[in-house]
This record gives C-alpha cells, structure tokens and sequence, in this order.
C-alpha cells in the first residue's frame, strides 16, 4: 500500500521551512560562521543548521513565520 502524497498546503509548508533555513544559514555565513551541516539527525529529533566560528559550535533550530 503506497502513502499518499503531500497536500499542496504540506508542500507549501515544506518549501517556506527550507526557504527559512537557507535564509538562516546564508545569515550565519555572512556574519562569519561554516555551515557543519544541514538537517542533522539524532535519535531524539533534528537539528536545523549547525555551524561554527573559530571555537564556538551553534546547533540552530530555525522557525519560519508567516507574519515576516
């Protein structure tokens, strides 16, 4: 048995949170950071963007809103 595909509200859901992320990351890119990685996964959920700068490790969870 085959799962359904998306709704167009799902998808559109999907691309204003991968667009929010590539916001995020272009934001900590110009203020110096190196993208680690994208979507990492653990066994308790998922990390946005982790990035470093120099010794500091930032583990970002991005949130995208409608109002902004």
């Amino acid at each position: 048995m085959k799962p359904e595909p998306p709704s167009k509200k799902r998808l559109k859901a999907l691309r204003r949170g991968a667009l929010a992320e590539y916001r995020a990351a272009l934001c900590l890119l110009l203020k110096g950071y190196r993208i680690v990685a994208f979507r990492y996964r653990t066994k308790l959920g998922e990390i946005d963007i982790i990035a470093r700068k120099g010794n500091l490790i930032a583990c970002v969870e991005v949130k995208a809103r409608r109002s902004l």
